[in-house]
């Protein structure tokens, strides 16, 4: 198949099953070039070519629901594109080894949640807000206190974009619903959902007003002009309304420690207050979205452990950003790029080309621009602008503008850094420092820089927050830690995240799928020339194309090549005896490869050719079935033997018990009879015995023992009985001279 996106992820499929490894997918493009898209349609093929089954199709269904959900919370439509992601994402399909899907697990970065407050004019904020507009019920929307119309709220209505002609909010809503069923949320977690992005759109809508009468002297305090508006987020946020207005309107301070220590409320001017408005909206939308992730990976993480699994990673992350103005997030954004950036020249043209020298190949080097610089120059500790940015957050009342002059200080004259004070071009405006991204050139404007970056809620907020009576908002909000250390800034966070994610990228083996957007009209069918070769070149494709030419599509280590094809051989099958190199130089010659189709390194076969290696697999195929046969008949053989003995064995054992068991029966028959004989003797003994004491002085009897009772009969002497008593009748009759004749006797009654 040509280069493709089925291709590609068939490949990474095959190659996981094949070789037992770990894939990523790294996707990659600027903003609206289709990296999302890429990555549905990935997972759509994995999840077709996979196996079935009914706990496999459970986990397919909530791998492929878990996108609608995570696009409604975190995409949103930007000038640039109109389903844009707002954050970074990396999803790992996890497999078994026989290549069913078995759970999953999704890493966030990087929420852009300040456009949940604010956007360039044009933009929207995300999909879910206007989702729920469109699609909740006339009942639901009544319970949320909403309106239909989205012009009705402040942090929606700031950009003036309501609606997308390629979005429909109504049906997305839906998808949203069934997704969240899929995935097991419950009703009453589905219900708090809808009351947080509700009381989001209420808090927006909360308005200051300049007091008549100062609370403070020298403040310019200010109240709640809209306490409805408090009173319907504090409702659906299980909260104390009063004490969420304070939460607005005053700042509590600590001073002294232990019995000295005493607290009271500072009141807020009409900046502070709408800060702390804006940023517990932004913070309950950031932990309601973490929140969402991390109740997904509960529902799709595989029970296995991690050595019984495989998976393949897919990173859709933010693409390259350039806006008319930059801030922090296009900060973060564009360093991510260039991180992304670094690992593709690592791996696909710095190693390879690191390699053939390692190896001992001939090799013409190819040049190439390398970003270690500008990523250095970001990250480095303790002295890139991550750092110096910290550092300015530790200082109290440090201004954005201390910042920027540190950097001039430091990075002036830094090839890839420019700023008004120290550039000769003068485009870039005051507040601004200007980077050299491999993608271009973007100036950022430092305002709000130190306050993102700290990115904290005052401590009253929490407080409140920790004592909902909803169950979710108080797992959003847990209490408060009185500790006093330092949280970390969002831009540490997020360079450590970025490492995190290079160091998982870079234990897999990698494919890349790199967007090209055609046009910047966001239409088919219209293809920028300058804007999509400037992609290509930046992208260091033109590099990547030269070096994929010039050097070879497959290297393997000799152990692994010998291992997986020594069978297309007649010497090397089954036992290859001499080494690893030698048994693929037999295997090569076997099959008379041209010398210009591979070379042999120091520990490595380089393969020029994808044919000649598509050749090798197609020759084992060949051979694979003719060894399964064998296999299979000298397995049925060595059965069938095994059979015959353990049937003859358990013959034999039958006999054994058999003649074991009959002779144990003879001497219990034996021994019985024995013992009846005696018994018998005993009783016709002792009965004889009280027959002789019965009668020892009949003689004497006048008569003749008539009168003599019998001893009771016991059993085995009636028959004896029988005779004894014929005895004495005869006896009797002789005796008493009666002269009974021989006839007369005959009468007597037969005791046979």
């Amino acid at each position: 198949m040509p280069p493709h996106i089925y291709a590609l992820a068939d490949d990474s499929y095959r190659s996981m099953l094949q070789y037992k490894m770990n894939q990523c997918i790294i996707i990659s493009g600027e903003s609206g070039a289709g990296k999302t898209e890429a990555s549905k349609i990935i997972m759509q093929y994995v999840s077709f070519v996979s196996g079935s089954g009914k706990d496999i199709n459970r986990v397919k269904d909530q791998l492929l629901s878990s996108n609608p959900i995570l696009e409604a919370f975190g995409n949103a439509k930007t000038l640039r594109n109109d389903n844009s992601s707002r954050f970074g994402k990396y999803m790992e399909i996890q497999f078994d080894y026989a290549g069913n899907p078995v759970g999953g697990l999704i890493t966030v970065y990087l929420l852009e949640k300040s456009r949940v407050i604010t956007r360039a004019e044009g933009e929207r904020g995300f999909h879910i807000f206007y989702q729920l507009l469109a699609g909740a019920t006339e009942q639901q929307l009544k319970e949320l206190q909403l309106k239909k119309s989205p012009e009705a709220y402040k942090y929606l209505s700031t950009s003036k974009c309501y609606s997308v002609s390629t979005v429909n909010d109504q049906k997305d809503w839906n998808e949203v619903k069934t997704a969240m069923t899929t995935l097991g949320f419950s009703e009453a977690q589905q219900t708090t959902i809808r009351k947080t992005i509700a009381a989001i759109l209420h808090l927006g809508n909360v308005e200051f007003q300049a007091d008549t009468v100062p609370k403070a002297q020298g403040i310019d305090t200010v109240h709640v002009a809209n306490p409805d508006e408090v009173e319907a987020a504090a409702k659906l946020l299980g909260v104390n309304a009063e004490f969420l207005t304070a939460a607005l309107l005053f700042r509590s301070v600590s001073t002294g420690v232990g019995k000295r220590l005493s607290s009271y409320g500072i009141p807020l001017d009409h900046n502070s207050a709408i800060y702390v408005r804006d940023a517990l909206a932004k913070g309950l939308y950031e932990r309601l979205f973490l929140w969402l992730v991390s109740h997904i990976n509960t529902k799709i993480k595989s029970s296995l452990s991690t050595t019984e699994i495989l998976s393949i990673g897919l990173l859709d992350i933010y693409g390259f950003e350039i806006f008319q103005k930059n801030s922090f997030e296009q900060f973060c954004i564009n360093h991510c790029n260039e991180k992304l950036q670094q690992v593709f020249i690592e791996l696909t043209l710095k190693s390879e080309q690191e390699e053939y020298v390692r190896e001992g190949i001939e090799w013409t080097p190819v040049k190439y621009f390398d970003n270690k610089t500008i990523c250095e120059l970001i990250e480095k500790k303790p002295m890139g602008i991550i750092s110096l940015l910290d550092e300015s957050c530790l200082i109290a009342n440090s201004s954005d503008q201390a910042f920027l002059e540190k950097l001039d200080k430091y990075f002036a004259k830094h090839d890839h850094y420019e700023s008004f004070l120290t550039a000769k071009d003068k485009t870039i405006k005051s507040g601004e420092f200007r980077l050299k991204h491999y993608a271009g050139d973007v100036s950022y404007d430092v305002s709000g820089f130190i306050d993102k970056n700290k990115d904290t809620l005052w401590r009253d907020v929490l407080v409140v927050m920790s004592q909902s009576t909803d169950s979710l908002m108080s797992t959003l909000f847990p209490p408060v830690d009185d500790s006093k250390k330092r949280p970390e800034t969002a831009g540490s966070q997020f360079r450590t995240a970025m490492n995190s994610l290079i160091d998982t990228l870079l234990k897999c083996q990698p494919h890349y799928v790199r967007c090209i957007k055609p046009n910047d009209l966001k239409k088919s069918g219209n293809m920028d020339e300058e804007r999509t070769r400037h992609q290509i070149r930046y992208l260091g494709l033109v590099e990547n194309v030269r070096v994929r030419r010039a050097g070879f599509a497959n290297r393997q280590e000799y152990k692994r090549f010998l291992h997986r094809y020594k069978m297309t051989t007649p010497s090397t099958w089954p036992t290859w005896k001499g080494s690893d190199r030698s048994g693929v130089e037999e295997i090569i010659k076997h099959h008379k490869l041209p010398s210009d189709e591979f070379r042999l390194g120091k520990t490595k076969v380089f393969i020029k050719n994808p044919r000649t290696l598509f050749m090798f697999e197609e020759k084992r195929a060949e051979v694979l079935p003719k060894i399964m046969i064998k296999l299979q008949a000298t397995w049925r053989g060595y059965w069938q033997r095994m059979q015959y003995k353990k049937t003859r064995a358990a013959h034999n054992i039958q006999s054994a018990w058999r003649g074991y068991k009959s002779g144990i029966i003879y001497i219990k028959n034996q021994a019985a009879f024995l013992i009846q004989l005696k018994w018998r003797s005993y009783k016709a003994n002792k009965y004889m015995s009280s027959v002789i004491s019965s009668f020892q002085n009949v003689k004497s009897d006048p008569t003749l023992g008539k009168t003599t009772k019998w001893p009771p009969v016991t059993p085995g002497s009636a028959r004896a009985e029988g005779y004894l008593i014929l005895i004495w009748r005869k006896w009797r009759v002789n005796r008493s001279g009666l002269g009974v004749d021989t006839h007369s006797l005959a009468d007597l009654p037969s005791l046979g």
